[in-house]
């Protein structure tokens, strides 16, 4: 074995690397073999193209048939309606060969549908001729040429479909192109003569036509001399290439003409350009049956010169893959042989590499390497050597950066582990490496409790839940992280959290979270740290400056800040919800006397106790707010109807006027209120409380301890008053 390849091998050993790749380029393996790989498989695609339009031939020649006769059927029973009863015994037998076709045609069908794509139109088509049959009895002469004309129209769509799907249609040889194109054209062309056929049986039967049935021939005559011409066109074109059955095409084709054009010249003179009609029916239904006979017979010698051209063209591509692969064996045996010997040359060197790799990697550092070669493994052998004593010193000067690198991580550790704020780290696993000392006193929990596990929620939840840092480390925990969050102002790609947790001493504690993460040096995520700041006394602060400001120092209700509020929120709502909500503009009459008589104490707890006994009657959606003094308004957001609201005012009035007992004192006052609703009364702020107000201003006209609804006649009559008022002011100014 060695003996055979040693030419080679000495060969390989005396040259460098260009010179042996230049010898293995001149081979050109990779593109040859790339190049034949797709020459055979254009090959084999080509074949199979050839091969689905041999199905197609196959598949139309059998269509071919059922069609001639359906349209011999056609002409036929159109002759026998208009009462020539001659073609009586023919209908029948002629119905029996298109039902044995059909069956013939189920059996291709069978075979060839499936590749063809052809079982749901071929289905319809044998469902219109079964719904025909059916109804034929039914039919009257015209709509029987209608329904047979229609499905022969349906079959030559069908054979259309046929010719797309199996190709013949897409062979781009010029020769093919053109025999298929004709071989596509005759059938419609022998529909023409067979509609033509079948109308003008039935005219000459009944021996009259209308000037519609005569035009309706003339447009077929001229269809049919045009697409005959179409067909000449091809077949000439193919005649000029080198086809099999020439003479035969030639022959048959010349017949056709001669046919066609004596049928065409009959109908003219006998048919068309005469004013009485003396053919018989029979005769001309011969002659047109001639000219469709002969062009079937055409159209059957180019499907046999179609199947013939296409056996040849398998053939020769055959013959020409056989040929590929043999050159490329070929081909392979060389290159397989100088490859070979390609690597038993370096096999030697490689194996000097690997031993003296081999005591580097035990720890002998030492080594070095020793080759007996020319090439440029000689050189990389030296490279190799001066790597490895590179790598000695190397090493060397790892081990330094990883004792920096070591006192490094200690330092950062011990910064955090000393921090005074509230740290911890979780690695890209979601586990603690780091719970510093002031996370500890300030959630309770020991750091040697959870180090190392992914425990940490416990510090802040009852039951697993993600912390911030998780929210880095696994994007897809956001939507079961319940506490509001949002981007870091200060950290890039940080996070920052705050919310009331109870920790593990119990006490309610505001937490602001901050998370940020941690990078290596090629950007990929290593670590999260978290900081936890007790922000509990400002947040209680902020808390009580926004009570302030929203609540009437006396009677803690909400105040007209608050109001205004709430107001807006419930007419977004009722405008999105289609519903009323309702406006009480409140005034405790009589609390002046009693302020003035009893003092601003007395007063003050009066107040107190009539916003409690507001409050009352106020659902929990609901808003009782003190605007000053002794008004108050109540904000229902539910009312189903108007008269409920004023049920509700007038338990407010009676609740009112109850005794209030203050010291040794029975006191008494009275509520006189206000009501406007929305949307009826107004749909906005400012709207609603204006409204209200006048409509108590107008309650307590009519004498106070009342509530009254607001009606648009308060406003014209307030705007009549101001008006009445403006003019006196001016008048009196003048004077």
């Amino acid at each position: 074995m060695n003996s055979i390849f040693s030419p080679a091998v000495s060969l390989m050993k005396k040259l460098k690397y260009p010179h042996k790749f230049a010898l293995i380029g001149v081979i050109f393996l990779l593109p040859i073999t790339v190049m034949l790989f797709l020459l055979i498989s254009d090959m084999k695609d080509k074949i199979d193209f050839i091969e689905k339009e041999k199905l197609g031939i196959e598949y139309t020649l059998h269509s071919k048939n059922l069609i001639a006769d359906m349209q011999q059927h056609r002409g036929m029973t159109n002759a026998y309606l208009s009462g020539d009863q001659s073609f009586k015994e023919e209908l029948a037998l002629k119905k029996s060969q298109i039902e044995l076709k059909i069956e013939q045609l189920d059996a291709v069908d069978k075979k060839l549908g499936a590749e063809l794509k052809t079982e749901q139109k071929w289905n319809e088509i044998k469902d219109m001729w079964n719904t025909f049959q059916r109804n034929a009895n039914q039919l009257s002469v015209n709509e029987t040429l209608d329904e047979h004309t229609e499905i022969i129209a349906k079959m030559l769509e069908f054979m259309n479909h046929i010719g797309n799907t199996s190709n013949l249609y897409l062979d781009t040889g010029l020769r093919n192109y053109h025999l298929a194109e004709s071989y596509m054209n005759i059938p419609i062309m022998t529909e023409k003569i067979g509609q033509t056929r079948a109308y003008g049986s039935g005219y000459i039967a009944k021996k009259t036509m209308t000037v519609d049935e005569r035009t309706k021939l003339f447009v077929l005559s001229i269809l049919i001399g045009s697409t005959l011409e179409d067909i000449k066109n091809s077949v000439n074109t193919v005649l000029s290439e080198n086809v099999p059955n020439k003479t035969l095409i030639k022959a048959n084709l010349e017949k056709t003409i001669s046919e066609t054009e004596i049928f065409l010249d009959v109908l003219n003179k006998n048919v068309l350009d005469t004013e009485e009609i003396t053919i018989s029916p029979n005769h001309y239904f011969l002659l047109a049956s001639r000219a469709i006979d002969s062009a079937f017979i055409l159209y059957e010698i180019e499907a046999q010169t179609l199947t013939d051209v296409l056996e040849s063209d398998i053939h020769h591509i055959e013959k020409e893959r056989t040929q590929i692969v043999l050159l490329l064996i070929t081909i392979l045996l060389i290159l397989s042989y100088l490859f070979i010997a390609f690597y038993k040359s370096v096999r030697d060197t490689v194996f000097t590499f690997e031993q003296t790799a081999t005591k580097i990697a035990s720890g002998d550092l030492n080594a070095r390497l020793s080759l007996e070669t020319n090439d440029e493994l000689k050189h990389a052998g030296d490279s190799f050597n001066i790597m490895a004593e590179a790598l000695c010193n190397k090493i060397d000067e790892l081990k330094i950066a990883e004792e920096q690198l070591q006192e490094q991580k200690e330092f950062s550790d011990n910064l955090i582990q000393n921090s005074t704020t509230a740290t911890f780290v979780i690695n890209a696993a979601g586990n603690i490496t780091i719970w510093n000392k002031a996370c500890e006193e300030l959630t309770g929990l020991k750091a040697q409790t959870i180090l190392g596990t992914s425990d940490h929620w416990k510090a802040f939840f009852e039951e697993p839940h993600p912390c911030l840092a998780d929210l880095i480390i696994r994007k897809d925990q956001i939507n079961h992280y319940s506490i509001p969050y949002d981007k870091s102002r200060i950290i890039p790609d940080g996070l920052h959290a705050e919310g009331w947790f109870i920790l593990n001493n119990s006490l309610n504690h505001y937490l602001y979270f901050d998370a940020a993460p941690l990078y290596n040096h090629k950007g990929e995520l290593t670590a999260v740290i978290e900081t936890l700041m007790d922000m509990t006394d400002k947040k209680r602060n902020e808390d009580k400056i926004k009570y302030k400001a929203y609540h009437d120092p006396l009677t803690e209700l909400p105040n007209r800040n608050y109001l205004q509020k709430a107001i807006g929120k419930a007419l977004l709502h009722a405008k999105e919800e289609n519903r009323m909500i309702a406006l009480l503009f409140i005034d405790l009459d009589g609390f002046k006397i009693v302020n003035d008589t009893h003092g601003h104490d007395v007063g003050d707890k009066l107040l107190k106790i009539a916003a409690n006994r507001l409050n009352k009657y106020a659902g929990e959606f609901d808003t009782v707010a003190r605007l000053g003094g002794d008004e108050f308004v109540i904000l229902f957001q539910e009312v189903n109807k108007p008269s409920d609201t004023g049920i509700i005012a007038q338990n407010i009035i009676n609740e009112i006027n109850k005794p209030i007992v203050i010291g040794n004192s029975e006191l008494f006052v009275g509520a006189t209120i206000g009501i406007s609703l929305f949307p009826n009364n107004g749909k906005d702020n400012e709207t609603l409380m204006r409204h209200a107000d006048l409509a108590m201003y107008h309650a307590k006209k009519k004498g106070k301890n009342r509530y009254q609804f607001y009606s648009s006649f308060m406003c014209d009559f307030d705007c009549k008053l101001k008006s009445c008022l403006i003019k006196n002011l001016n008048k009196n100014s003048g004077a």
